[in-house]
């Protein structure tokens, strides 16, 4: 966290182990040089599988999905696995967001899976969604390094990898506020 700074940019979304209470929970924050790091959302979606026990290191976060403002965006985060509640996604569309933010620890084997939900949840909200995620090798798993930015009607505009794990893309707000009144966020029957 004392490096964020180092990256030059204005903004950074991600996510970090916290304890709160005696919880450990998994946290996204959103960080500016100016009020540093928030926490604005904590992980509810927690897997329990091989290489990924969360549900044995962190508690849900229980918090409903709250939208947050970074850098002038609307924003919403679904930390990993939190990106498979699709009815999150599209609540956040409800509410206005115009991009969602997911940070991820997948592996290689499961990329096309992810980046598929990704584009799934930026139509069902409306709105960019883009994602990081680790890379390499850790223990047994290997990270993809995949990330991603997808606009509101699906549409990849760039991907990352190992080799090239920074991308920049120029989006318009506008068009995640013109999404929402499209097909089928607008044929969605309301909560």
């Amino acid at each position: 966290m004392e490096r964020l700074p180092e990256l030059g940019a204005p903004v950074v979304l991600g996510s970090r182990p916290v304890e709160r209470g005696g919880r450990r929970l998994n946290e996204g924050f959103v960080w500016n040089r100016k009020a540093g790091a928030r926490g604005v959302h904590l992980k509810n979606y927690l897997p329990n599988e091989p290489g990924f026990y969360e549900a044995r290191w962190y508690q849900r976060g229980g918090k409903p999905f709250a939208t947050f403002e970074a850098a002038g965006w609307k924003t919403g985060f679904m930390i990993c696995s939190d990106m498979w509640a699709m009815g999150s996604a599209r609540t956040y569309g409800k509410r206005g967001v115009e991009l969602v933010a997911v940070p991820r620890a997948t592996p290689v084997s499961s990329i096309d899976k992810w980046v598929a939900g990704g584009r799934v949840a930026a139509v069902v909200a409306g709105a960019y969604c883009a994602s990081s995620n680790r890379s390499g090798k850790h223990g047994e798993a290997t990270f993809g390094g995949r990330g991603w930015i997808v606009d509101p009607d699906g549409r990849v505009l760039g991907l990352t990898s190992g080799g090239r794990p920074f991308i920049a893309v120029e989006i318009e707000k506008s068009k995640a506020d013109r999404a929402k009144s499209t097909y089928p966020r607008d044929a969605l029957e309301p909560d």
